[in-house]
């Protein structure tokens, strides 16, 4: 397991939920709402990988998690509300998130969310910088994005469907001000 990652796992704790709701690590009791949530046909157009998820491969995913250079939250209320990761720790940190249960969304839970979660990553754990890619069709992601501060990266294909954008916690700290 990489340092940062031991270290997000260790101040876990320091993470703040939004109201009404806790933070968990992803674990296998999450496998049943991630799969439904991934295969979700509104969802699916978001992500990079079209495939729809086999719950063999999220208990895998689960099984070598350690392994991998990433933390992956849970957003519990009264069951799983959704799911907050940031991979590639050590290299290039993405932001990733979806609110998987249908009731939540639309009601800013996602970008109290995603202000703890950055809390979290630029002020208790000390990160200078945090990158996200989002498809070019989902535009209120990219506009709440753009609002917080983010910046759009010179993208390398010009046939890309995703659009890369770069948050530097200076810029973050101002935003929040």
């Amino acid at each position: 397991m990489s340092k940062i990652k031991q270290i997000c796992i260790d101040k876990l704790s320091q993470l703040i939920p939004i109201e009404g709701t806790r933070w968990e690590l992803i674990s296998h009791a999450h496998t049943p709402s991630i799969v439904n949530w991934r295969n979700d046909p509104n969802n699916l157009i978001f992500f990079e990988q079209q495939n729809k998820l086999r719950e063999e491969e999220q208990t895998d995913f689960v099984n070598n998690y350690n392994k991998l250079d990433r933390i992956d939250l849970v957003l519990i209320g009264n069951g799983p509300i959704g799911v907050f990761s940031i991979k590639n720790l050590t290299t290039m940190p993405e932001y990733g998130a979806l609110i998987g249960e249908k009731q939540y969304r639309g009601k800013g839970i996602g970008s109290k969310a995603k202000y703890s979660l950055f809390d979290y990553w630029f002020i208790e754990l000390n990160q200078e910088v945090i990158y996200t890619k989002n498809k070019t069709n989902n535009t209120k992601v990219l506009e709440s994005n753009l609002a917080l501060g983010f910046e759009k990266m010179v993208n390398a294909q010009k046939n890309d469907d995703f659009i890369l954008m770069r948050l530097l916690k200076s810029t973050y700290l101002k935003a929040i001000k």
